[in-house]
């Protein structure tokens, strides 16, 4: 980054080169945030869960385990929605027509239930938090450096 800076690669308030180094660490902080955002929405809906706040079919269920859905008058939740929701709050506002249209295309290819990727829920929880909270850890020192550097470019892709 530091190379492209000093080589005038980019221009000054952040209007990067596309492609460059900039750029990359600019979209893999951007899907980072991505999947945090989901991850955490996971994890609390899940942490409410086991605690008894909210029952099984308020839901997505981070164990991978059908569950019923549909009637609750307190609001169903799908992984769908909450994909759609990490969506609008992280890579949404830097999508142009084109992005935005390819993930509503993308999107009909998500489950309603989250993938068990441990042995229990518990587990996953766990594992879940702990990831998100290194990633967040990353995330913070890469827009750091982009900051530091002027290589915060807030346009819009296609």
């Amino acid at each position: 980054l530091e190379a492209e800076v000093a080589a005038g690669m980019h221009q000054p308030g952040g209007v990067l080169v596309d492609p460059s180094a900039a750029v990359g660490l600019l979209w893999a902080r951007r899907g980072l945030t991505f999947w945090v955002h989901i991850f955490r929405e996971l994890s609390r809906i899940g942490r409410q869960r086991q605690s008894g706040r909210i029952s099984p079919a308020e839901g997505p269920t981070p164990s991978g385990r059908s569950t019923p859905r549909g009637g609750s008058p307190t609001g169903d939740v799908s992984l769908k929605e909450l994909v759609e929701r990490g969506y609008a709050a992280t890579l949404q506002p830097f999508n142009g027509w084109l992005s935005q249209n390819s993930m509503s295309l993308a999107l009909r290819a998500v489950p309603q239930e989250f993938p068990r990727l441990a042995p229990t829920q518990l587990e996953m929880l766990e594992d879940l938090e702990a990831w998100c909270d290194v990633v967040e850890q990353l995330v913070g020192r890469m827009a750091a450096v982009q900051l530091e550097l002027d290589l915060e470019d807030r346009r819009k892709s296609i």
